[in-house]
């Protein structure tokens, strides 16, 4: 057994209602550290068959940690997940989708990864050699067991949803994995994962590569799902849609907490629980103050008794001065027992709302930012031709389209990380570019605060400031960036 199949430690058996079609499972206690950073701290939850759960948190708090686990892709530093079939079958497709150098056509990747492709080399091979001595046994075998029909019927299905889906044409089924587009290979990862039909489904952001059309069509596909599925998700127009349970995996405490319902049930239980939580703050803070008073008061009142009265007869001195101790040694024994119950006092913080703030300035430079005259491009089809336009100083442009339909390619001609097939693009005199793609790929080995000092002029305060700006706190800055999420990355 390899160390990823032991991540299921101490895996036992239960046997809740719902349908066949999907694995239940519990966790118990699960933690999870990288270095001396906790991830995942004592996580105990269920995912129900008979439940379409959406897992939400702030980036960084462990949500794409949570499914690699289920994935059996990494190991818990301990706990329990407890299946209710030990063996599941499971797919996972990451938030960032690997680029791959591959030459395997996507129609060729869908069919052998829902096992119709060694189905219809049977199928062919038998067509072929039926009449070989020997192979008739086999072959009537071999139908008996697996409808022609439906065999073709599913290469046909594929076809389709990599049309539909993908956005390949038929001439381009069989395209080379490593020419996809970011869009259209998040897409095929997708539906290579859906057309496997694993008993858990676990997708990790699946919208963000995703037009509007894309989208509709992920939808209904995880509502029609016949198994269990955990999704990763943000949007509330996407998790909506999709949920009947959400999971919080909170940045506090690193735990679960289960709402029943979509993400705008969540919402508004969250923001009922968070005035709940500030009702009980404040309370707490006015018995905290009150039993400060409290305690300042008896002392007060103990060393005033210990001082005694200030005349007093001779034969009074003695009696006044015992009766001084106990009064005292009274206020003192108050004052420890309001102590105490101050102690038990607990400390519930305000929630943190914090907001990415990024300041853009206007570039010191002419009224046309960028000027792009008569540019044409295209991979084995046009994606583009004698496009025109002019970016002016100020504006806020969106580049929006089809999946592969070039909006990469053009912000890489902009950039000058790409040559147009014809015309040209010119930048005004002291524009400089900053470039976020949508692959975080090839980040040094460093500290967030490291990798700051390193590409940005600011002296060690300013930097600082600038990371909090882009909600990095003064813990987090010390982080090393390949610990960081995927939304971490993207901020950095």
């Amino acid at each position: 057994m390899t160390a990823a199949e032991l991540v299921v430690s101490k895996m036992q058996t239960y046997q809740p209602e719902g349908r066949p079609g999907g694995v239940s499972i519990k966790v118990l206690n699960l933690s999870f550290s990288y270095g001396d950073r906790t991830i995942l701290d004592g996580v105990s939850f269920t995912i129900d068959n008979t439940k379409r759960s959406c897992l939400v948190g702030k980036n960084g708090v462990g949500k794409s940690t949570l499914l690699r686990i289920l994935a059996r892709e990494l190991r818990a530093s301990g706990g329990q997940v407890i299946a209710s079939n030990p063996r599941y079958t499971v797919e996972y497709v990451p938030q960032i989708i690997p680029v791959v150098d591959e030459a395997t056509g996507a129609l060729d990747q869908l069919l052998e990864a829902s096992g119709v492709a060694e189905k219809v080399a049977k199928l062919e091979f038998y067509h072929k050699h039926v009449t070989e001595p020997g192979l008739m046994d086999d072959f009537e075998q071999f139908v008996s067991q697996h409808d022609e029909a439906q065999i073709y019927a599913s290469v046909h299905r594929v076809r389709v949803a990599l049309s539909s889906f993908v956005g390949l044409a038929p001439s381009e089924e069989n395209k080379p994995l490593r020419e996809l587009s970011g869009g259209q290979r998040a897409r095929l990862f997708i539906l290579q994962a859906l057309t496997s039909r694993p008993d858990l489904l676990l997708l990790d952001e699946p919208d963000n590569n995703l037009d509007c059309e894309g989208r509709e069509w992920l939808i209904g596909q995880i509502r029609e799902y016949p198994s269990t599925v955990l999704v990763v998700g943000h949007r509330a127009e996407f998790v909506d849609q999709i949920a009947d349970r959400v999971l919080e995996l909170s940045d506090r405490d690193h735990k679960i907490y289960a709402y029943t319902g979509n993400y705008s049930s969540y919402l508004e239980a969250e923001a009922g629980q968070e005035e709940l939580d500030e009702r009980e703050r404040l309370r707490i803070e006015k018995e905290r103050r009150r039993l400060r008073a409290a305690i300042q008061k008896q002392l007060r009142l103990a060393a005033r008794s210990q001082r005694g009265p200030k005349r007093r007869k001779d034969r009074d001195k003695m009696a006044a001065k015992h009766k001084s101790a106990r009064a005292a040694q009274k206020h003192q024994e108050q004052a420890a027992t309001l102590k105490k119950r101050l102690a038990t006092l607990p400390d519930i913080e305000r929630p943190k709302h914090a907001e990415l703030r990024i300041d853009l300035e206007p570039a010191h430079c002419g009224q046309n930012v960028v000027i792009i005259a008569g540019v044409s491009k295209a991979y084995r089809r046009s994606l583009f031709e004698d496009f025109s336009s002019v970016v002016r100083r100020g504006d806020r442009v969106a580049i929006v389209g089809p999946n592969a339909s070039g909006k990469t390619t053009l912000l890489k001609i902009i950039t000058g990380l790409a040559e147009p097939d014809e015309g040209e693009v010119k930048l005004a005199m002291g524009v400089v570019v900053g470039y976020l793609p949508q692959e975080q790929e090839g980040l040094p080995d460093m500290t967030v605060l490291d990798y700051f000092r390193h590409t940005v002029a600011m002296d060690l305060t300013s930097l600082r400031r600038e990371l909090h700006h882009y909600l990095f706190t003064v813990d987090e800055v010390s982080t090393n960036i390949q610990s960081l999420s995927a939304g971490e990355r993207v901020r950095l």
